[in-house]
């Protein structure tokens, strides 16, 4: 089954097999599981500070330094699909997911806890990738959109379905024993991608440059530890608090941040066996998909984080209760996304995009315009609007952009993608993270209660993730615009 011409057949028919579907689903759940333990770490944050007696800027941590891990695997991704089969990273993934877990269920302290985190993060940047390499690279060409549609539901659900996990998980059992559940779950996803992964496109043996690894490494380690940073030099502005060396901090892994990411474009370009293939970049409409699917992830970041702290610190509900407003948008998105998929499949990008953004621009203005009006059923209300608009548009938008390159660099486009867009998740956290509590300190500084302040910020996050929106619309105009242009005048655009 090693061979291209099994390759072509599995493309080119259009039924879509049992192995595929178990393929996509194992690969899909370990995705999931990494990104769900992501988003439910900020409800159990209290229950951490209280257990090992550490504050709210240490405990970031936990989510901090599995970010930076995640975003420094990620660009491996196109190296180890040519380097090693399916089923061995697959494995390999798995087995450190499992450990990390494991490690996180014994943490004795809040140190070992951070390297559980780091482990768990590795094997999240790992599988993550492998979900969109096993679609691109084996479904039927005319379900490519409604597979990726479920494919990137795992993106969308995890971090909405988190803040529910964690908060029915801190309710009713000690916080340890939700990575006994998860341990669980990765067993059985373990066995059955190990029965249903094939393998149609032979292995290279082609070499690690290291010096590629450390670059990108550094350079988005930096990127997102500055963006961090320069959040809480923000803060602790408004806050009137001192600030030591975070401003130098801020800078210098900003400047290391940029400087490293240059160096390794320049070394890319010019690299006979690069890390990532860059000529990708070379389609400026790709770069314009790779814009908006940054500030997509952007606000879906930013609301995971305004919407549970909003209906908490705002209209004083439980953590419980955050969880459960969350949910019903992540339900609806469970539907939507495979159905923009298809729509995508029989129509093209455009409807199901244009379709996407108005619904996801209404549903965040509206909250910004009644956030001093709403209750948590509302809030849940209109959070399903914006989902749905959400589910309706990142799918598409990530298989549009990848449409035209051809399928030796598939997985090159896929670490491209999936790389920049672990920066549009840091910079939505620390934006809104910083938003709100800005008009925290500001607002009860100047007599207002905590709730009034939090509406406040709250109100200003949503207002800033609909102009986001908005900009995304932009974006694709304009790929969409290109993309027209091309097909006018017969241009070949596959890179």
């Amino acid at each position: 089954m090693n061979s291209a011409s099994a390759y072509d057949r599995d493309q080119n028919r259009n039924n879509i097999t049992l192995r595929l579907v178990g393929s996509i689903v194992a690969t899909g759940a370990l995705a999931f599981v990494g990104i769900l333990t992501e988003t439910m770490m900020n409800v159990i944050f209290p229950h951490l500070m209280k257990e090992f007696a550490v504050d709210a800027a240490t405990v970031q941590w936990v989510t901090t330094a599995y970010l930076l891990v995640v975003a420094a695997t990620i660009p491996l991704s196109a190296f180890l699909k040519r380097r090693f089969t399916y089923k061995a990273v697959f494995s390999a993934a798995c087995v450190l997911a499992i450990t990390g877990s494991l490690l996180a269920f014994w943490s004795p302290t809040f140190t070992a806890l951070i390297v559980a985190r780091v482990v768990q993060g590795i094997a999240t940047g790992t599988g993550m990738p492998l979900m969109f390499n096993v679609i691109l690279e084996q479904s039927p060409r005319t379900k490519i959109g409604m597979l990726m549609g479920y494919g990137n539901l795992v993106v969308a659900l995890a971090p909405a379905l988190g803040p529910s996990f964690g908060g029915i998980v801190t309710t009713f059992m000690p916080w340890r024993e939700s990575f006994l559940i998860i341990i669980a779950l990765l067993v059985l996803i373990f066995i059955l991608g190990f029965v249903s992964l094939r393998q149609f496109v032979p292995t290279e043996k082609t070499s690690l440059n290291p010096g590629h690894v450390v670059l990108i490494a550094l350079g988005f380690t930096g990127l997102l530890y500055g963006v961090e940073q320069a959040g809480l030099v923000v803060q602790h502005y408004f806050a009137g608090t001192a600030m030591g060396a975070i401003p130098v901090v801020a800078v210098v892994s900003l400047a290391i941040g940029v400087i490293c990411v240059f160096v390794f474009y320049w070394r890319q370009r010019r690299s006979e066996r690069p890390l990532m293939n860059l000529t990708v970049l070379a389609d400026p409409s790709l770069r314009w998909h790779l814009m908006s699917l940054v500030l997509l992830q952007f606000v879906m970041l930013g609301i995971s984080f305004t919407v549970p702290n909003f209906v908490q610190m705002g209209l004083g509900a439980t953590s419980m209760i955050a969880g459960f407003v969350i949910l019903p948008g992540a339900l609806l998105g469970a539907f939507c996304a495979p159905a923009g998929g298809t729509l995508l499949d029989r129509k093209g990008a455009r409807l199901p995009v244009g379709i996407g953004l108005t619904f996801a621009f209404l549903g965040l203005l509206l909250q910004g315009l009644l956030a001093h009006h709403l209750t948590p059923f509302w809030v849940a209300c209109l959070h399903v609007v914006y989902v749905f608009g959400y589910s309706f548009t990142y799918s598409n938008v990530f298989t549009d952009g990848l449409k035209n390159v051809s399928p030796q660099l598939k997985a090159d486009g896929n670490a491209v993608f999936n790389t920049c867009q672990q920066f549009g998740c840091a910079l939505g956290t620390a934006v809104l993270a910083t938003v709100m509590s800005v008009y925290q300190h500001l607002g009860m500084n100047s007599g207002l209660t905590e709730a009034v302040a939090t509406a406040n910020g709250a109100q200003t996050g949503y207002f800033l993730m609909a102009a986001a929106i908005a900009v995304t619309a932009l974006c694709m105009i304009r790929a969409f615009m290109l993309d027209g242009r091309a097909e006018k005048t017969g241009e070949e655009k596959t890179v």
